[in-house]
């Protein structure tokens, strides 16, 4: 099995900075799931790569043409193609629908799932009428203290806490050139910040992970404060398993139909009921958090991405993983 594994920034190595600082995150993903691919004895993996670097156990291939172009290419002599790209700008769409052009399956999310959760603002709407707990975007903003983000955002980039009274210079002097209805301001909740993930099989079957914490510090910067993702730790304490896995089930009953791997990000409140649990959002693709899974579900895992029903261990066998986000364990 001829498999077609793509990371977008480590294909082009972006010049721009915002993106330029999540190549490290995203290698990290690219050569841990390289890495377990190679190790399956039916799989021969090849991938896209600029600036001379190379995989161990992978066929790497250089753009020729235009990016577009070579992945199509690529992917119409391979028997699956799994994509990795950040949000914005609609790029993880654009590469999905250049991919479901061809005759080769995409293993990883559609255009139409991609296309909805990488839109913050969308997603929470339809969580919203789906009577799922998230956070609504506030039109009524108080004195209160609230999260900004891009509406197409990737991990914590761009992502400030603000006092209420504050927002409009925030707006003015961090986000001067972009729309207001660009980005989604969604008012802060206490309680723990956590992820964990579906993997849905070629049969639409999900396997729900483990939930674990996410580790986040905060800069200060002028009236706001910047949040920067570090990595995380898991698994979360047995009274958070089934509160996390409840909620994710509950939303996966009513989502559109999806296929791969979704990375789904949780507030888990203060109230042992769950009654204060939130999804904050939901990425349509692989996720930092692969780092500590991989060290879980060997193997199991990595052949659920290729759409295989495997069942995944028991999570009482589980030992405590802690990772950084790029891709260091301890």
């Amino acid at each position: 099995m001829k498999i077609l594994l793509y990371e977008h920034l480590c294909a082009t190595l972006p010049a721009d900075a915002a993106e330029s600082c999540l190549v490290d995150e995203g290698w990290a993903m690219l050569s841990s799931l390289a890495d377990d691919l190679a190790d399956l004895p039916d799989v021969e993996v090849h991938t896209l790569l600029a600036g001379g670097r190379t995989l161990p156990s992978t066929t790497s291939h250089p753009l020729t043409g235009s990016l577009l172009d070579t992945l199509a290419r690529e992917a119409t002599g391979a028997d699956g193609v799994i994509l990795i790209a950040p949000e914005m700008d609609g790029e993880l769409t654009n590469l999905a629908r250049v991919v479901e052009a061809t005759s080769t399956p995409l293993l990883s999310c559609s255009s139409t799932a991609t296309e909805l959760f990488s839109d913050k603002l969308r997603t929470a709407e339809l969580l919203g009428e789906l009577s799922i707990p998230t956070f609504l975007a506030n039109d009524q903003v108080g004195t209160g203290r609230y999260v900004v983000k891009p509406r197409d955002g990737v991990g914590t980039l761009n992502t400030f806490l603000c006092d209420g009274p504050d927002l409009s210079r925030l707006f003015a002097e961090v986000f001067p050139d972009q729309p207001d209805d660009q980005l989604i301001v969604q008012p802060f909740w206490p309680g723990r910040t956590a992820s964990t993930a579906l993997v849905v099989d070629a049969r639409g079957a999900p396997a729900t992970l483990i939930a674990g914490a996410q580790h986040m510090s905060q800069q200060r910067e002028g009236m706001a404060q910047r949040f920067c993702y570090r990595g995380g730790s898991m698994p979360l304490p047995p009274e958070f398993q089934d509160r996390a896995r409840q909620l994710v089930a509950r939303a996966f009953d009513l989502f559109p139909p999806v296929r791969g791997y979704l990375g789904v990000d949780l507030i888990l409140g203060p109230d042992r009921d769950g009654s204060r649990d939130r999804i904050v959002e939901i990425n349509p693709r692989l996720s930092t958090a692969y780092l500590g899974y991989r060290k879980l579900y060997p193997q199991a895992l990595t052949r659920r991405l290729l759409g295989q029903s495997v069942p995944l261990p028991p999570i009482s066998a589980m030992p405590t993983i802690h990772y950084t986000s790029t891709g260091v364990i301890g």
